[in-house]
């Protein structure tokens, strides 16, 4: 996406690519829209971590840590 800043210049406003390198962790992030709940209650909560867990397994992937925060999911990952 390429944006005009005040002095009338093309600006790239593309995030650099990230490291995915054998070992790199990721942090990654699930975000309620407008900081809205992601989870109404236990049963959303119980049917993220039973898919979180299948997601992981089925991809061979470590999660070191998550945490359920209210308006976010933060699972951390290599």
């Amino acid at each position: 996406m390429m944006v005009k800043s005040a002095m009338d210049k093309e600006t790239s406003m593309q995030r650099q690519a990230r490291i995915d390198a054998p070992g790199a962790l990721h942090h990654i992030i699930c975000r309620g829209v407008e900081r809205w709940k992601i989870f109404l209650n236990d049963s959303d909560r119980n049917d993220f971590v039973d898919r979180l867990s299948r997601i992981m397994t089925g991809s061979e992937t470590l999660c070191y840590a998550w945490a359920l925060i209210p308006i976010s999911a933060r699972p951390h990952s290599s």
